[in-house]
């Protein structure tokens, strides 16, 4: 059926006529003027670049004296304008950004005499009609700023970006306190969304990306389904030269120093990776490929770690671009991506035998149709599928025998405590249309549009053996029993916008938008639908030239945004909740016998030992529901309202400093608590059953001051410069809607709201790259942290699972995080087009060594530590080789 559906939206595509892209260009739109400030009609403007497919592009200006390009490719461009008796103007170095729109204004004098010298000009920095924060990065500045292979990922990218936060084992990125699965990520204007997770999908080749636009608040109404960020990842299209690269990086433990916490003899890290692209043209302004490949292998054995874990990942890419008339222009792309992660745990707190691998493949095709319908009116439509497998189970293999985890210690043993395999798919059709109107009330761009996805998951997911063993100094403490799931789910995503950019006057936009999202979850196994939620979004922004001649803008803006949870909804639903049971001496029976027949007398069922682990029986003190978590049927998503003030100006050439202020309060989230605590939580409420509500006192808010430099007044400098000041709080980090924060009272629910983990009150980001004589270059990367918060807590309750807060959450501090990291390079001539640049990468090149985790447990961790003391540490100081070819 999934085939089906998008074989269909292809052949709707392919019959539309003049669609236009969107979501993956940006716009020029100019005004012309004489001397005097009257508009002026019928100016041939001109905009032409290597970027943009077909050649150049000329339209001549309205009655108004305006004219609109849309659907341009991010790039640099050059624009004309030519009228007979006035004299010609040109601008080159013309910034077409992501998802925002260029506005220019020229005058244009009388021409004294036919051939008068062409004036030209510099392109604007501040973009005076955005309302957005964020940052959007084009691939010179990408590939200027990347130091080493753990900066060529599109996360760490994005985590350049003021107010963002990039952290756990996969790169995830947090922006201003929301967490690193409330993001919206996009790959050329489509889902890059895992649709269980709702972290990012597949990754791309970083040689493959053309431009990535960061949206970090304020985006407009046509964004939704995210409280964080929303990440547009636009890929290469070729051109009419044939152009390519290929770029290997090696690095490893010989290369690593020697430091307080680490030792690279007993530590095995290596890292090899080799990618390669190809671009070009078929036909010449017609018909345009690129294609990318990618493989990287990773080994990592940590000091007092049997295992070795290595990653191997394959990535392919494809993309067709086809000028089929003026007007009309399509474009096709497939992506691959497999992952194998074998010991994918490990780390100290895991033996060898409780490890396990996750073999992961991610596959997406997209097609897309747009131009133009009128000179005043665009259209774009766009299809996508993508298909996933995923298979976690035991590195052993063994599915029967039953894991342990110590809650004293932390440490998993025996065997790994989970199965799961499964298939996600998304398939996602949206199309808007654009209205360019200039004598209603001043200028308008109009634009409405709908956006249809639907999410599936099917999986089968268990404990090896039926239970987990829970051990308390070890010795038998907890038993946990979780009957297999099986289903098939899915979930229905609908939404609808409509927003208007409007100028009143010239120096003035208003951005009005109003969102509409729907959301339903349903179990496809037994026809149930588990849960629908729907959410109206006014969003209001506003951006004021103050001076006219676009060197400052001053910005405001409030919104609204929902979240719509993830596919962990119907899958919870189905899913049954595991049983506690306590061993029965902990509850003070003497012998297995003994509590076989009192037990049960207390409401306890007994249960034999499953396994080989000596003891005196188990006791069931919380019962697993057979039927799976309940949910709420008034359930909604998480709702987060917004506020924001800035001020940007041009403070000289190519540079721009701005001042912003971020205001977010994000409630409404849903989690698991027991019955009895609904609508009210009391102490000993009854705990039949779990069931996920709105009606847990789960919040966050965050208030944050962002200052920003940004410069290429130089051909060889660029700076990207940061500071930020935040404040973070809440009762509720990362969820999927099952942990056990606010399951029982009072127990689960003290001490919950304070300072969250990405409280980082202090960030200054500093990136660039300056270009030396001789062809030499120097990449520089400097990031500082005031330190992070941590809570002391009991990881053993009375109720024999989750923890306890023994203070407000976020009370004790760590330690700050800083480091510097330095690329030095060397071009070489080849050829009339071929290059070689030699590569040496310094990752923390002032060898710090930060702690950037502690024990957190009143019971101390891994039968060494204390209470606070350092768990984890920064990697020293370590070298990189790379090569890297280009033509």
């Amino acid at each position: 059926m999934r085939r089906a559906v998008f074989a269909i939206a292809v052949a709707v595509l392919v019959s539309c006529l003049d669609p236009v892209w969107a979501g993956t260009t940006g716009q020029i739109n100019v005004t012309i003027v004489d001397s005097g400030g009257q508009p002026l009609p019928g100016v041939q403007v001109t905009v032409e670049s290597p970027a943009l497919i077909g050649g150049p592009q000329i339209q001549v200006t309205s009655e108004a004296g305006n004219v609109q390009f849309t659907a341009l490719p991010p790039g640099e461009y050059k624009f004309s304008a030519v009228l007979h008796g006035f004299v010609t103007q040109e601008l080159t170095g013309v910034k077409v950004v992501l998802d925002e729109i260029t506005r220019l204004q020229a005058a244009m004098a009388a021409a004294s005499f036919a051939d008068q010298v062409v004036v030209t000009a510099e392109a604007p920095v501040v973009n005076v009609t955005k309302t957005a924060v964020g940052q959007a990065y084009s691939e010179d500045v990408l590939q200027a700023t990347a130091l080493g292979s753990s900066n060529r990922q599109f996360t760490s990218a994005i985590a350049k970006t003021p107010g963002t936060l990039q952290s756990g084992y996969y790169g995830d990125v947090q922006v201003f306190g929301s967490a690193n699965n409330e993001n919206a990520y996009y790959i050329d204007g489509l889902s890059n969304n895992e649709p269980v997770t709702n972290n990012f999908n597949s990754r791309l080749n970083f040689d493959a990306i053309d431009e990535i636009s960061v949206q970090t608040a304020a985006y407009n109404a046509e964004f939704g389904f995210a409280i964080g960020g929303v990440f547009n990842l636009i890929t290469k299209s070729g051109g009419n030269q044939f152009s390519g690269s290929v770029d290997g990086r090696y690095v490893g433990s010989d290369f690593t120093a020697t430091g307080d916490h680490f030792d690279p003899s007993s530590n095995l890290y290596t890292y090899r990776n080799v990618a390669a692209t190809l671009g070009g043209p078929l036909m010449l302004d017609k018909l345009w490929f690129f294609a990318s490949i990618e493989d990287f292998t990773q080994e990592q054995r940590p000091a007092d770690v049997v295992q070795t874990n290595q990653n191997d990942r394959l990535t392919g890419f494809g993309k067709l671009t086809w000028q089929v008339a003026d007007s009309w222009r399509m474009v096709a792309k497939y992506n691959y991506d497999d992952w194998t992660n074998e010991n994918a745990r490990a780390i100290p707190l895991v033996q060898p035998e409780a490890d396990a691998t996750d073999d992961r493949t991610f596959q997406t095709a997209q097609v897309e149709a747009f131009g133009t319908l009128s000179e005043s009116l665009v259209l774009n439509l766009q299809a996508g599928t993508t298909d996933n497998e995923v298979a976690v189970a035991p590195a052993s293999g063994d599915l029967e025998t039953i894991g342990h985890m110590d809650l004293a210690t932390g440490i998993f043993s025996v065997n790994y405590m989970d199965a799961q395999f499964g298939t996600e798919g998304r398939d996602q059709l949206l199309g808007d249309l654009s209205w360019f109107l200039d004598d209603l009330g001043g200028a308008h761009e109009i634009k409405a549009g709908i956006d249809v996805s639907r999410v599936t998951f099917r999986n089968e997911r268990f404990m090896p053996g039926g239970f987990n063993y829970l051990d308390l100094a070890g010795g038998p403490y907890v038993l946990q029993q979780l009957e297999p799931a099986t289903g098939s789910y899915k979930g229905d995503y609908r939404s609808a916008f409509l927003q208007d950019s409007w100028r009143p006057v010239a120096n003035l936009t208003v951005n009005l938008g109003l969102r509409y999202d729907k959301t339903t979850y349903d179990v496809t196994t037994t026809g149930v639908r588990v849960a629908s939620m729907d959410q109206v979004q006014p969003r209001f922004g506003v951006a004021w030239d103050v001076s006219g001649n676009a060197k400052t803008a001053v910005r405001g803006f409030y919104g609204e945004f929902m979240h719509p949870g993830a596919m962990t909804i119907p899958l919870l639903s189905m899913s049954a909740s595991a049983a506690t049971y306590l061993e029965c001496s902990v509850l003070g029976f003497p012998d297995a016998a003994t509590c076989a027949q009192v037990a049960p007398q207390y409401g306890m069922p007994y249960l034999d030992d499953p396994g080989d682990y000596p003891g005196t029986g188990w006791a069931l003190v919380a019962p697993g529901g057979s039927g799976g978590l309940v949910i709420d049927p008034n359930i909604k998503g998480p709702k987060a309202k917004q506020w924001t003030l800035g001020v940007e100006h041009e403070i000289f050439r190519n540079s721009s400093l701005g001042l912003q202020y971020i205001e977010k309060h994000t409630n409404r989230f849903f989690e698991s608590t027991c019955n009895g605590n609904v609508p009210t939580p009391s102490e000993g409420a009854p705990c039949d059953y779990l069931v996920i509500t709105n009606d847990v006192p789960a919040k966050r808010d965050y208030t944050g001051w962002v200052l920003s430099f940004n410069s290429r007044a130089s051909d060889k400098l660029t700076l990207l410069a940061s500071y930020t000041y935040s404040k973070s709080e809440g009762s509720l980090e990362l969820t999927q809607g099952a942990s056990v924060d606010f399951d029982v009272y009072p127990i689960h629910f003290d001490n919950r709201y304070g300072y969250l983990s990405n409280d980082r009150r202090h960030q200054l980001k500093v990136n660039g790259m300056w270009l030396l004589p001789y062809q030499f270059s120097l990449g520089f990367g400097f990031n500082w942290n005031s330190p992070f918060r941590w809570t002391p807590e009991d990881p053993v309750v009375t109720q024999g699972y989750g923890t306890y807060f023994i203070e407000p959450r976020g009370s004790r501090e760590g330690e700050d995080f800083y480091q510097l990291d330095l690329q030095f390079a060397k071009r070489f001539t080849l050829g009339n087009t071929l290059d070689l640049e030699v590569i040496l990468s310094l990752i923390n090149a002032t060898n710090a060594e930060n702690a950037t985790a502690v024990c957190t447990s009143t019971y101390g961790c891994l039968g060494t530590q204390a209470t606070g003391d350092p768990s984890r540490w920064q990697l020293p100081r370590r070298a990189e080789l790379g090569m890297r070819f280009t033509f």
